[in-house]
């Protein structure tokens, strides 16, 4: 902006000083000696100061005669256009600034997701270590003891078999009673396992709706229907899988101020929905997250349903048939 001023400056001294040529040619040294310094004036103006402009109040004075109201009024419009460039770039200046901070707040915002990610991944890595730690030592605990007393018992049994068959046939009889109990030990880990896995699944589906809550803002409701308790671990994470696509979704495409999310278990069948209400369509075209959608399910002959209305919002069916048990 200021090369442009400078620009002006020099128009309106040289049309000033073209002026003085055709009214007072022989005083034409005088004029264009104070004119230079009147320029150097806004020069120095323009370049370090703004009070070097009194400077050009004085050369005024040495101008009186040769009608300075022609350098005068040029410059009150000047004067004006400063002022109004002035502010414009302020005001340009304020905007990429706060550009700038907004950029620099968006690029904080996803190195946090994306740190606040790989802590949550890494949480559910060192759980799951931890649980096949925990599984390991319950049978080493359950049912070695009783595996390894079994073991000895028949082995003792089969070296006095012909010396004293009833004292082997009672030994025997205690090594199969140990292993007996020694199963139905393991029996109650594994149920008590399938428990505490379907905990956390709810838990699990419970952290991705409030993360969705917490890092979007979009009011999100979740019901369930029936025994979560008895889904199936990889139907589970094909569910898993499927929400989250569905949930990221809605965040990339939607536009919306609500979601439902309803998962029903059914003795045939589990359903996961996924509603907004978005900016919705008639067709959908399907990317890569609808895709890997479809993949995640067709191990179990699944299938999804796209619903939407221009509007009005999207639904995202998941249907899986459950396994069937003798």
């Amino acid at each position: 902006m200021k090369t442009f001023l400078l620009v002006c400056d020099t128009i309106i001294v040289i049309a000033y000083a073209l002026l003085c040529n055709l009214s007072f040619p022989n005083d034409m040294a005088h004029i264009v000696l104070v004119l230079l310094f009147f320029l150097s004036f806004r020069a120095l103006s323009l370049a370090i100061h703004d009070l070097f402009s009194i400077g050009n109040f004085f050369l005024l004075i040495f101008l009186w005669q040769y009608k300075p109201q022609l350098l005068v009024l040029p410059y009150i419009f000047y004067l004006v256009l400063y002022f109004y460039l002035y502010t414009k770039e302020e005001k340009l200046q304020a905007i990429t600034k706060d550009n700038t901070r907004l950029k620099i707040e968006t690029q904080q915002s996803r190195l946090y997701r994306l740190l606040q990610g790989k802590f949550e991944r890494q949480i559910a890595i060192n759980t799951r270590l931890k649980e096949r730690q925990r599984i390991a030592q319950d049978i080493h605990d359950l049912l070695g003891h009783s595996v390894t007393a079994s073991v000895l018992q028949l082995e003792a049994a089969k070296s006095i078999m012909d010396e004293d068959p009833e004292r082997a046939k009672q030994m025997i009889t205690n090594a199969t009673q140990s292993l007996r109990e020694g199963i139905d030990n393991i029996r109650s880990v594994v149920h008590q396992m399938r428990a505490e896995a379907s905990d956390m699944q709810a838990a699990d589906i419970n952290t991705i709706i409030d993360k969705f809550r917490r890092d979007t803002g979009i009011i999100i409701h979740y019901k369930a229907d029936g025994d979560i308790n008895a889904i199936e671990p990889d139907r589970w994470e094909a569910i898993r899988g499927n929400l989250q696509e569905a949930l990221s979704n809605v965040i990339k495409h939607a536009n919306a101020t609500q979601v439902w999310v309803d998962l029903q278990v059914m003795p045939g069948m589990l359903r996961l929905q996924v509603r907004d209400d978005g900016l919705g369509a008639e067709i959908y075209e399907e990317g890569m997250g609808i895709s890997g959608m479809r993949q995640r399910i067709a191990p179990f002959a699944g299938s999804l349903i796209i619903r939407g209305e221009p509007k009005k919002g999207t639904t995202i069916i998941t249907l899986i048939p459950r396994r069937k048990t003798a």
